[in-house]
């Protein structure tokens, strides 16, 4: 269980998936530690990537570092794909294939 979280560890986790898991290839998106609705999501204005993770889950690392990279998987469609997916919740045929990509390479389980 990971007992401290914030915005910071956040923003770190960030850089080091895009890394392992995107080769480094997307921007750096806002990160946000708040209450949700949700466990993340993922928004995009003007062009700026914006993840919120929420704060009154009692996050594992595997489970943080999926519900991240989830909404970071979201920035790539978005960013390097050029693409809005509003199919099935933006969770679409190339939402899709990175997921499954990240899931069969890494042996992550990414869901939607």
């Amino acid at each position: 269980m990971i007992e401290i979280m914030n915005r910071k560890i956040i923003k770190e986790l960030y850089k080091e998936y895009n890394a392992l898991y995107f080769n480094g290839v997307l921007s750096l998106c806002d990160c946000h530690y708040i209450k949700l609705d949700a466990l993340g999501r993922y928004t995009n204005q003007n062009g700026k990537g914006k993840i919120w993770i929420t704060n009154d889950v009692d996050w594992t690392e595997e489970t943080l570092r999926e519900v991240l990279v989830h909404e970071m998987i979201h920035h790539y469609v978005k960013t390097i794909e050029g693409k809005n997916e509003y199919l099935f919740f933006r969770h679409g045929l190339r939402f899709r294939r990175q997921m499954k990509r990240i899931n069969r390479e890494f042996g992550l389980g990414i869901r939607i």
